[in-house]
């Protein structure tokens, strides 16, 4: 088994696309990490698979939000336009989603949005 869990906060409001009966629900995840004195932040590009009439999750996924997602992740690699420099980012098809408030956990269930369903999304264009 292959997969990552994240907690963070969404540096963007959640933007969702219609893909056939399905919506997929993309959204980034800022991690910080402190390394000595200095902090460094960690992006994941996250997409939550649903069916079209369970698609409301994406009105909650507002930039700040804190969240815990859990996932299989995948390395997608480009070389940039600008300088041909190697780009890289992890993106993450999100198998589970819970929501922070404060020191609670706010459970939202997405046994339903399992990759297993969803369909295989092409690499997204550097």
């Amino acid at each position: 088994m292959h997969k990552i869990i994240i907690a963070g906060q969404l540096g963007q409001d959640a933007q969702s696309r219609e893909v056939g009966e399905n919506v997929a629900i993309n959204f980034s995840v800022a991690v910080n990490e402190k390394r000595g004195s200095e902090e460094v932040t960690h992006w994941y590009a996250c997409t939550l698979w649903r069916n079209k009439d369970k698609a409301g999750v994406a009105a909650h996924l507002k930039k700040g939000a804190g969240v815990i997602v859990e996932g299989t992740p995948d390395v997608e690699a480009w070389m940039s336009k600008e300088r041909s420099e190697p780009q890289a980012r992890i993106r993450v098809t999100v198998r589970d989603l819970h929501f922070m408030t404060g020191n609670k956990k706010e459970s939202h269930p997405t046994a339903e949005a399992s990759a297993a369903q969803a369909p295989t999304p092409a690499p997204a264009a550097g």
